[in-house]
């Protein structure tokens, strides 16, 4: 329930950083169109898509989309700033395919992108998520990716919110990651998490809510040997250096010192 109204929190807030610049264009709205480029790139990103519920129903040739559905634009510039796609598998609506993220690229000023609670038939996140660079929310939470955590999301220094949640990405977290300064939600809660936690997290002094492991097992596993298979080791960074964070779970094998189980079992974090 934390997570869902920080989850909301950072969506309002980034609606109101934007609008505290300038006015968000809403779909409805019918001021500055969108830019040529950006609305090619849009549709060049759907066609990778497989769309059977209709969620992309409005993103069509000759059409500003800017009053697509699931989008926001800067009502002065017409530049693209953010896209809604998240579905909610295994319900419905929910989009399945592959994410072309060469066509993101060409929206250099997006900051907002979710693509949460749908289904990637198990693809890999693209190194090239990490081009993105304006981004200040990325919300990959539930939507059936694999591989390895790609270290160039490290490159989106001016991201807030992350969430990777859920999914079957497996291996280190990457050291990279610590070079997110501005981070204030982190969720690595993924199925296949191994290793040591780097020490570069505690370099994430802005962090409010950390997930790291996963509470239940993929489908068929015992739970001993899952955990067996998780994170381990000691914290390599004081959790006192993390002065903001009031969420914190941690699933895996850790040598949790004495200082910071007082911090862990402080009755300000929601720990699991």
């Amino acid at each position: 329930m934390t997570a869902y109204f920080l989850k909301s929190f950072y969506v309002l807030l980034l609606l109101s950083l934007l609008a505290s610049g300038f006015s968000v264009k809403l779909k409805n709205s019918s001021e500055s169109e969108c830019i040529e480029r950006e609305r090619q790139a849009l549709l060049s990103f759907k066609e990778g898509l497989i769309d059977n519920f209709g969620m992309l129903s409005t993103w069509t040739n000759n059409t500003d989309c800017c009053k697509w559905k699931r989008i926001q634009c800067n009502s002065h510039t017409g530049h693209v700033q953010l896209l809604d796609l998240h579905g909610n598998y295994p319900y419905t609506p929910y989009l399945r395919g592959a994410i072309n993220v060469t066509s993101l690229i060409h929206l250099p000023y997006i900051q907002h992108l979710d693509l949460s609670r749908n289904y990637f038939a198990l693809s890999y996140i693209p190194e090239l998520m990490g081009s993105i660079t304006n981004l200040r929310y990325l919300d990959l939470f539930h939507s059936f990716f694999a591989g390895r955590i790609p270290s160039t999301l490290g490159n989106l220094l001016l991201l807030r919110y992350l969430d990777l949640g859920e999914n079957f990405l497996w291996g280190k977290i990457p050291i990279e990651i610590g070079n997110i300064k501005h981070l204030q939600y982190l969720d690595l809660g993924l199925f296949y998490l191994s290793g040591k936690i780097p020490s570069q997290i505690g370099n994430l002094t802005k962090l409010q809510h950390l997930t790291l492991g996963r509470n239940t097992p993929p489908y068929g596993w015992k739970r001993r040997n899952y955990i067996s298979k998780s994170l381990y080791g000691a914290i390599p960074f004081p959790i006192g250096s993390l002065p903001l964070l009031h969420t914190l779970r941690l699933v895996g094998n850790f040598e949790i010192k004495a200082e910071d189980a007082v911090a862990v079992y402080s009755p300000f974090l929601n720990h699991s």
